[in-house]
Parts: C-alpha cells; structure tokens; sequence
C-alpha cells in the first residue's frame, strides 16, 4: 500500500500529465467554493515547512500533508470531490498546473528573465560584502530569489498545451486570484 501512495504522490506531481480543458472548467467552477473551505479551515492546519525555494509542487504537496496532520484530509476529500475531483492528489495536480500555467502566461507577457534575478543575486551578494544591511533581511531576500529560481524552471518546464489552454481562460483566472 506504501508503495502505491508513492507513485500516487509521484504521479500527482508529475508534469507529464497534461492539463484537460475539463479538468480546466471544473477547477474554475469550483475554485470559490474550494477556496472557501480554505480559509474557513486555514487556522486548524499547522503552518507548512515548504518554501519557494523548493517550488510550487512541494508546497502543495506540503499542504496535503498539513491536510492529514490537522484531520482534515478526509472532509476536504469529500469536498473536492463533490466538486468533480477523484481525490485531494488529483485537485492538488491541476492546481499545481494552473498555478504554473498562471504564472508560465504571466511571464511570457512580462518578460521576466532569468539573468535579471542572477543579476540581482550577484547584487545582494554585493550588499552582504559590503554590510550595511542586516543578515536576516539579506538571507530573506535571497530565499525570495532562490524561490524565483526555482518557480522559473518550473514555469519553463510547462507543457506547451498548458500555456494555451490556460492563457485562454486568464481573464477568469486573474479574476478567481483576486
């Protein structure tokens, strides 16, 4: 049984399954509802260990896990599926998707580049050299452009059929992400 929630795990993060238009519809109907219950519950779950330095597919799969340690796995199982979700894994799955399908179409649109952040790294690593600035505040900000880093490539590694499905839907998207 260890074994299959593994690869459940596994396949629930893995970019090879494309983003359905279905899956697309669903996520965007029942996103106000699912974001609902949410917040009504956020206070009960323990904060999450994951950061943006370990991308976004981490940081939900840490969700799940704050899911089972506060008991509320099985209400909010019940929940996405009644939305239309086979499970908790698969509307983490989409989520992740849209979320870096979202973030993929928002990039391209603004140009955001990868040497400008290895530009401002090399800059704030200028800063720590010549002190000035407290420790805490220059190792926050380096976790916050690691994390850029990081939510890059996954952003680039998006599925080409992703970017298109979701940059149809933006509109709707920007609007739910309000």
């Amino acid at each position: 049984m260890r074994r299959v929630m593994t690869l459940v795990a596994m396949l629930a993060t893995s970019p090879a399954w494309a983003l359905t238009a279905t899956e697309l519809d669903v996520w965007i109907n029942s996103m106000p509802q699912i974001q609902g219950w949410l917040d009504q519950h956020e206070d009960a779950m323990p904060k999450t260990s994951a950061s943006m330095e370990q991308g976004m597919a981490a940081m939900f799969q840490d969700g799940i896990k704050s899911l089972k340690t506060s008991g509320l796995y099985s209400e909010f199982g019940r929940k996405v599926s009644a939305a239309g979700f086979d499970s908790v894994e698969q509307w983490t799955r989409v989520t992740t998707e849209v979320s870096l399908g979202m973030l993929a179409v928002e990039m391209s649109e603004q140009g955001g580049s990868r040497d400008q952040v290895k530009q401002q790294l090399a800059q704030l690593q200028q800063m720590r050299n010549a002190g000035g600035m407290p420790a805490e505040q220059l190792d926050a900000m380096e976790t916050m452009m690691r994390g850029t880093l990081k939510m890059m490539d996954e952003m680039e590694a998006v599925d080409a059929a992703d970017k298109t499905l979701v940059s149809g839907r933006m509109a709707e998207l920007r609007q739910l992400m309000q």
